[in-house]
């Protein structure tokens, strides 16, 4: 008898064609990544992409509870580099011009009954984009970006981690990734009841594993203020438009992880 070896695979169905360039991106990034989906085809008529089976579970809060956590961090941050030094052709690009429409979009997103906070973010949003103005920052970055670094898109394995649902893939500054996945972690862990400074220790763990993965200096400032701006226009405005109930329990402290940051980077400018 030959052997029949089941091969799971996926198709994955869009409303428009952007399935088209997913599928180019995938087979660029398949070309260069140690692990990553195999693009099998696309379907033009049904706009479908197929695409293989990847081995591995998506990342949980737990698994960073375990004695393995810091071979996991690394392993995140090992295959978010070799992500980031990926050359990719596309026309998608995210940058500050966008991440102000979001961060615009949240003061808007907030309900009538709400006034009290919708000032205080519309001030603090000023705040966000006046201490921007004041870093230096680099005229011409166009990295790989994933644009949607959740737990579930990051699947886990004892010796490796690879990124799966590559269909916001775009270009622009890598930091901006790092500053989305950093919030997730204070999401995840605070939707875990863990307390903010038990967080910071697995959050600076990964981002040193992070510097040490990467062949580029990592401008702290410049990631601080990623991270700030992400707990505004990610975190507190999924929140206010879903009305998520454990989220907005949680509103307040991502407004003070955010000015919290934005406090190291102030710090730094005046020592400089």
């Amino acid at each position: 008898h030959a052997s029949c070896e089941h091969k799971i695979i996926y198709g994955k169905n869009y409303r428009d064609d952007r399935g088209v360039e997913v599928f180019s991106i995938m087979q660029q990034l398949f070309r260069q990544l140690p692990k990553c989906a195999i693009p099998l085809g696309y379907d033009p008529h049904l706009r479908t992409l197929w695409q293989s089976h990847l081995s591995g579970v998506p990342l949980e809060w737990r698994d960073l509870e375990t004695s393995n956590a810091p071979g996991l961090l690394k392993n995140m941050a090992t295959c978010l580099a070799a992500f980031q030094d990926c050359q990719v052709q596309t026309t998608g690009h995210y940058g500050f011009k966008e991440i102000d429409g979001q961060l615009f979009d949240t003061i808007r997103a907030e309900k009538p009954q709400d006034k009290l906070l919708s000032e205080q973010i519309a001030d603090w949003v000023a705040t966000l984009l006046a201490i921007r103005d004041e870093l230096s920052w680099p005229t011409e970055i166009a990295f790989p970006l994933h644009q949607d670094l959740k737990f579930g898109n990051i699947l886990v394995e004892e010796n490796s981690a690879c990124l799966i649902d590559l269909d916001s893939v775009c270009l622009g500054d890598p930091l901006a990734d790092i500053g989305s996945l950093v919030t997730n972690f204070y999401r995840n862990g605070l939707q875990a009841e863990r307390d903010v400074a038990y967080i910071d220790v697995i959050v600076e763990s990964f981002l040193s594993s992070y510097e040490d993965a990467v062949t580029w200096e990592v401008d702290r400032s410049r990631l601080n203020w990623f991270i700030a701006a992400a707990f505004v226009h990610e975190v507190i405005r999924r929140i206010l438009r879903q009305r998520h109930e454990i989220g907005l329990k949680h509103i307040q402290t991502y407004l003070d992880l955010s000015k919290r940051y934005v406090g190291l980077i102030v710090e730094e400018l005046e020592n400089a």
